[in-house]
């Protein structure tokens, strides 16, 4: 239909707007090599709403998406590495929109620290590409590799920056593992 001058067109809705599910991460704590579970759970009045499908998007810092789907739960997603200067909480952001676009926005928080080597023998480059190959083997799709890799990467990025000598990877364990998550990609 053609427009004339002073028309304006507007879509009216009768669906009330989502309500703000809970949403809870688990395990509370792991590190970056944890494949956590981030579950929502709508509201009990919103079960039965005329509003159609929701749509449920996963953000970790900093404004990084990590999924969208209509799905309120989320497995597994390896986070980032969470603020050291807040003891390694992570605040995940999700956000739940109906059809016509009415959203909504939560948040949950999680302790992600950096990998703990106490595997053994194992060096940060065997336990990243066994981590690889068990989702590889698993079915899991390439998104799973990439939340790996950033989540990794977070580590290394935060090593590099810090000054301190004694808490820093070794150069060459940064280089190794770099490789291996550039084999990833």
């Amino acid at each position: 239909a053609q427009r004339r001058y002073g028309e304006r067109c507007f879509v009216l809705s009768a669906a009330a707007p989502p309500e703000a599910p809970g949403c809870a991460v688990r395990p509370g704590h792991g590190s970056v090599l944890t494949a956590f579970r981030v579950s929502c759970s709508a509201p009990a009045s919103g079960r039965a709403r005329p509003g159609g499908r929701l749509t449920y998007c996963f953000y970790a810092p900093p404004d990084s998406l990590l999924d969208c789907s209509p799905d309120p739960e989320l497995f597994p997603v390896y986070l980032p590495l969470g603020e050291e200067e807040n003891n390694f909480i992570l605040h995940v952001t999700i956000t739940v929109s109906n059809n016509v676009g009415d959203t909504v926005q939560t948040n949950t928080s999680v302790k992600v620290g950096p990998a703990d080597m106490m595997d053994g023998n194992l060096t940060l480059q065997a336990v990243v590409s066994e981590k690889a190959n068990s989702i590889l083997k698993d079915g899991n799709n390439s998104m799973n590799l990439f939340q790996l890799y950033k989540s990794v990467t977070s580590v290394l990025n935060q090593q590099i920056q810090e000054e301190s000598f004694n808490t820093s990877l070794p150069t060459n364990t940064r280089k190794e593992v770099s490789k291996t998550l550039a084999f990833l990609q």
